[in-house]
C-alpha cells in the first residue's frame, strides 16, 4: 500500500475541487482531486509523434489523462543529473505517489485502487523526452533559445530512464486527496513470443 504525495492538476484535463489555496501551482497538501471527465474531449486526444502509425491529429482514445511520479523515481532523477531536486510540475505530473518500489516497472492494466472506489487504471510507461528535460532547464535557469537541445534536456532521457513514472487514465471516478491510501492490483503476467 501506498499514499499519495502530491496532486497537480491541469484544468482542461480534470474538474478539481478546490478546498484552499494554490502554492507554484501544485495542489500539495490543500488540494483534492475530482476524477471526471469534464466533457467528451478528455475521452479522446489527437495523435502525435508517439503514435507514427497514424496521420498527425487523428482522434483517438486518451489513454494519457493521468501523468503518474514516483517520489522515490523522482530523487534517483535529480541524482542522475546532478540536481538537488526536480519538481514534478517541471516534467508534467498530476500525481506523485510514494510507497510503491520501482512504479515505472508497473505492467499495463495495473489497477491502482482507492479506499472510496476511485480507480487508475495503467496504459504504460511513460518515456522520457528531451521537452520535457528542457522544462527541468529551464526552470534551473538555463538560457537558451531551444531548452530542449541543453545537456541538461539531453541527460534527462539518459537519467530518467525506467524511472520516468507511468501513464493513465480514470476508470471508476471518486474523488483523492494528498495523503490517501491506495492499493495497487497486477493482473498475471505472462511474455509473448
Amino acid at each position: 500500500m501506498g499514499h499519495i504525495e502530491l496532486i497537480n492538476v491541469f484544468k482542461e484535463r480534470l474538474e478539481i475541487i478546490r478546498s484552499g489555496k494554490c502554492q507554484n501551482n501544485y495542489f500539495k497538501d490543500y488540494y483534492s482531486l475530482l476524477l471526471r471527465q469534464k466533457n467528451a474531449f478528455v475521452m479522446l486526444r489527437k495523435s502525435g509523434g508517439r503514435e507514427p502509425w497514424y496521420k498527425r491529429d487523428t482522434k483517438m482514445r486518451n489513454e494519457r489523462q493521468l501523468s503518474i511520479l514516483s517520489e522515490e523515481e523522482l530523487v534517483d532523477i535529480a541524482a542522475n543529473m546532478n540536481l538537488e531536486f526536480i519538481e514534478p510540475g517541471w516534467i508534467g505530473a498530476n500525481l506523485v505517489f510514494e510507497g510503491i518500489p520501482n512504479l515505472s516497472y508497473l505492467p499495463s492494466r495495473t489497477l491502482i485502487m482507492f479506499e472510496n472506489g476511485t480507480t487508475l487504471r495503467i496504459d504504460g510507461y511513460n518515456a522520457p523526452c528531451r521537452f520535457s528535460g528542457g522544462s527541468i532547464s529551464k526552470h534551473i535557469g538555463e538560457q537558451t533559445q531551444d531548452n530542449a537541445q541543453t545537456d541538461t534536456a539531453l541527460n534527462f532521457t539518459k537519467a530518467a530512464d525506467m524511472r520516468r513514472g507511468l501513464v493513465a487514465w480514470v476508470e471508476c471516478e471518486g474523488e483523492i486527496r494528498t495523503g490517501d491510501e491506495f492499493t495497487v492490483r497486477i493482473w498475471p503476467q505472462w511474455i509473448y513470443d
